[in-house]
């Protein structure tokens, strides 16, 4: 059989000719049968988002290096290869100008691993990375021109942290361009192909596009074709992954799943889940995993004629101990600074998590994956026996209690409010009582916060690793820290409204806007606030609040450890909230007692 090539050519106009242009050939090829016709490939380029689709025989596509800075408002190009990576990789930085650029390594705990700064030349220069031991890491690099990062995940261990200039190779020029490509993208090829009247996928290709290179994309006419799922919700020991059976092969699809092993192209006869039966979409959940370890994934469907695999992933089973917080650092004093959580406090009475002292108990706490998730109104099925996410809370309902604290009854995440006469000694009910030492969630009520107390399943998986902020804290945060006014703003991510808040040290992503105060109407795509998020931004969605099973409001309420105003019989107030309406907003501390559902977003001190 004829053998098809479709060719795509990523040319970035540069100037040594040695390094002219990236082109990807595509070849086709039967399983068993040699090579078939390619009716078209479908490239896509992951991490710009976008999707092209090639007709054979139209082989040519040219993307300048230029549109990338117009297309996502940066004019720093920056790459690892590989990445995922075991010790070593290599970083390439595409610089628009001469000039002094500096590149820093930090930990996601906010610590410099590694730093080094160098006068560069135009064009694309190549460094290499070392990290001693297995971690994520954030790679920045800062100059005249702005500021960019890179998230860098490492399986490996080398003999300590380093950033090492190689060369400056080579130099670009802007050209025009539909689509915006840089060396180093993530892309995924799907090829389409027609056999015996039938319709054929091939088994999907993705990989960072570094070099020029010939591909084959693999049809089968007997097996399925299944495509692998990035993994999420990474913990110590789990993960949950699925992926996608886009076809039968022309036999019924009898099982299907996820199968992972330390090493490469795993297969059934490894670790694997099985996911039910026929075409389309499944999800799966990795367990089992050894925390720090790196696995690869792959998803598989079995007909009767065999079992087909999908494209490889990967995933890192998060260290012990390992919180990973978001990048941006915050005062909270003059001394003091923290790193915010992931997302907002989420809650399950499904499975179990270790709290302060050892014990295990019942439930599951985690961050959200992304800052502008809430539950909303499903908050309204908080019982004992609910087995579904709750993310509003009443005040101090970490699930620890002291025992000397006859008056308090109401102690658990999924305690609510169901009568409205007030106790003696604790005017709402919750918390450590009047009649205790400390009756904030400091000293020796300290259990009573969320993040002293419990094991976070996605924050480190150990007691005492997060907190809750303080009322005076929260004031500094918002009110006295330095350029405070300009650092926080309302809007909208992904639809969501909620309050910005910007890091000490913020510079805003070029191409992106920002504006500030109660009256700021801020609204950012996913794509654009993982900018923002790069850069240290933190997102508190308006996660409504809950009084009793009733949950409503439009002002986004979230707890802190201590009250706003004095402790008394008729004024209980610890939370922080702002005030919304359609884009507006502000700030202001109290306003909710202790019995309504409030969110609650924990931080970690700064390192």
């Amino acid at each position: 059989m004829k053998k098809a090539l479709i060719s795509i050519l990523f040319a970035l106009a540069m100037a040594n000719m040695a390094f002219s242009q990236i082109t990807v050939r595509f070849a086709s090829r039967l399983a068993l049968n040699g090579y078939i016709q390619l009716d078209s490939v479908v490239v896509e380029n992951v991490t710009r988002s976008w999707t092209e689709r090639l007709v054979y025989p139209d082989t040519v596509l040219v993307f300048a290096s230029s549109s990338i800075a117009e297309a996502q408002g940066w004019n720093i190009g920056l790459a690892s290869y590989p990445n995922p990576f075991r010790g070593t990789a290599t970083v390439s930085l595409t610089a628009p100008e001469s000039g002094n650029y500096t590149l820093r390594l930090f930990n996601l705990s906010g610590q410099l691993l590694a730093e080094t700064a160098q006068r560069l030349e135009a064009g694309t220069s190549l460094f290499d990375i070392s990290l001693r031991e297995p971690q994520m890491a954030l790679l920045t690099v800062s100059s005249a021109h702005g500021q960019k990062s890179l998230k860098l995940l490492n399986s490996g261990r080398t003999s300590g942290n380093a950033i090492a200039f190689r060369s400056n190779i080579l130099a670009t020029n802007k050209m025009q361009s539909n689509q915006p490509f840089a060396t180093g993208d993530l892309m995924r090829y799907i090829g389409y192909a027609t056999y015996n009247g039938n319709q054929l996928i091939s088994t999907p290709i993705e990989q960072n596009q570094q070099v020029s290179e010939s591909l084959t994309l693999l049809f089968s006419a007997d097996l399925p074709t299944v495509y692998t799922n990035t993994p999420t919700n990474v913990s110590t020991t789990a993960a949950s992954c699925g992926g996608n059976v886009l076809s039968d092969g022309g036999s019924p699809i009898i099982s299907r799943g996820i199968c992972w092993s330390i090493s490469q192209n795993p297969t059934i006869n490894d670790s694997h889940t099985s996911d039910s039966t026929g075409l389309g979409t499944f999800s799966s959940n990795i367990t089992g995993l050894t925390s720090g370890t790196f696995y690869f994934v792959r998803a598989y469907a079995t007909n009767t004629n065999g079992t087909a695999y999908g494209n490889e992933t990967f995933v890192l089973a998060t260290p012990e101990n390992y919180i990973n917080p978001l990048p941006g650092v915050f005062s909270i004093s003059a001394t003091d600074q923290i790193h915010f959580s992931k997302g907002n406090l989420q809650y399950t009475n499904l499975g179990t998590h270790v709290v302060a002292g050892g014990d295990t108990v019942r439930g599951t706490w985690r961050f959200a994956e992304h800052q502008w998730e809430t539950i909303g109104t499903a908050n309204s099925n908080i019982s004992s026996t609910y087995t579904g996410w709750i993310d509003l809370f009443c005040w101090a309902t970490s699930g620890y209690h002291d025992s000397n604290d006859i008056y308090n009854t109401h102690y658990y995440p999924y305690s609510y409010d169901t009568n409205s006469v007030s106790r003696q000694y604790n005017w709402w009910g919750y918390g450590p009582s009047l009649n205790m030492p400390d009756t904030n969630l400091v000293g020796t009520s300290a259990n009573y916060d969320w993040g002293v107390y419990n094991a976070i399943s996605n924050g480190g998986n150990t007691s005492g690793m997060w907190r809750t902020l303080t009322a005076a804290e929260c004031d500094y945060l918002t009110r006295l820290r330095t350029d405070a006014a300009q650092k926080w703003g309302v809007g909208f991510v992904n639809g969501v409204y909620g309050v910005f808040l910007l890091p000490d040290d913020w510079t805003l992503p070029q191409g992106l806007t920002f504006s500030a105060g109660m009256n700021s109407n801020n609204s950012y795509t996913v794509a654009e606030w993982a900018m923002m998020e790069s850069m240290g931004a933190v997102f508190l969605p308006s996660g409504l609040n809950r009084y009793h099973k009733d949950v409503g409001g439009t002002a986004a309420y979230y707890w802190a450890s201590t009250n706003f105003y004095l402790q008394s019989e008729n004024s209980n107030l610890s939370c922080f909230h702002f005030l919304s309406s359609s884009g507006s907003g502000y700030f202001h501390g109290g306003g909710l007692r202790r019995c309504f559902g409030c969110s609650v977003r924990l931080v970690t001190n700064s390192k």
